[in-house]
Formats: structure tokens, sequence, C-alpha cells
């Protein structure tokens, strides 16, 4: 009898014990809700690139990560802490790590070709494989010779393509634009 006793007083403490604790929900991000995008100065992304990344999702390339290839081809998304961003634009500075890179392939998402955005040293060919023309600051290719240099915009339309060699020329290109 005694030990039926301490039996039912155990079974009946631990019960009281499991229905009384309180219960916590883990705290971990839910897989139906992302991060969202945060506005950063200069963001480090997991690809070695340096953005300036914004609330909308959106990142201007500020530096690309250092490369000795002689075909570099950009990311049209890079993430930051687990947030991917679109990258928009060219920022100053970005390809001055590509020391020995002759033929650059930008993406799609590209919009804007900032000033001293160009300045890899050997670059040769730029290609560009957005279907619009990219709004071109002035000075984006300071400090280049782009006498024998070549764009390439396989993608754009006539129109676009005519468009895009304007902008080029007011901002100091001095190459050709092919399709």
């Amino acid at each position: 009898m005694f030990k039926f006793m301490r039996r039912a007083l155990a079974t009946v403490i631990t019960a009281s014990l499991v229905l009384a604790a309180p219960v916590y929900a883990a705290e971990t991000a839910s897989p139906t809700t992302a991060n969202k995008p945060v506005a950063q100065e200069s963001a480090a992304a997991t690809t070695g690139e340096t953005v300036k990344t914004t609330t909308d999702g959106t990142a201007t390339l500020t530096s690309v990560a250092k490369s000795t290839k002689k075909s570099v081809t950009i990311a049209d998304t890079v993430e930051v802490n687990g947030v991917k961003y679109t990258v928009t634009e060219l920022g100053t500075g970005a390809l001055k790590n590509l020391t020995k890179a002759t033929t650059v392939t930008l993406p799609a998402s590209i919009t804007k070709l900032c000033k001293k955005s160009v300045t890899a040293k050997k670059l040769k060919t730029l290609k560009v494989n957005s279907k619009k023309a990219l709004t071109v600051e002035k000075n984006a290719f300071k400090g280049k010779n782009t006498k024998k240099m070549v764009i390439k915009c396989p993608k754009m339309s006539k129109k676009e393509r005519k468009a895009f060699a304007k902008a080029l020329k007011k901002a100091g290109f001095k190459g050709t634009v092919k399709k």
C-alpha cells in the first residue's frame, strides 16, 4: 500500500507541474516572415562586395571583391545579414579592385553608373545586360582612357542603345557602343 501511495503521489505532483508550467515559444525567425531591408552606408555582402543598402531592398555597389580574373560578372543581387538586395547602381570606385579584368558584365538590374564608377585599369569591354538605357553621371569614366573601350548592349533596342550612347557621350565616354 505504501508503494502505491508513493507512486500515486509522484504521478499527481508530476501532472500538476506539467499542467501548471507556462509554455514559452522559442525566439527563432519565423519561416513565413523574412528579415526586412535596412538602410546602411557601408555593408559587407556575403560574397565580399561592399554595398550601400536602402530600406526599399535596393543596393548601390560601392566595391567589388578583389579579383585577378580577366572576366568578371557582377551579381544582380547581394545578401547582407540574411537580407537580399537588388543591385541597382554602380557606385563611386566600384570596379577599382578589378586589377586585371578586361571584361566586366553588368546585370540587368543596374540602372545607373555613378561618377568614377568605371575605373578598372585594364578594362576594355563593358557588357550591359539591361533592356533600358542606363543613367550615366558626368565623369563616370574619370581617369580612364575610353577611346579603345567597347560597351556591348545585346538586350537593348536600337532606340534605347542610341539614348544610352548619348548619355555616355555626355558623361565623357569616347569609345564605341555596340549591340
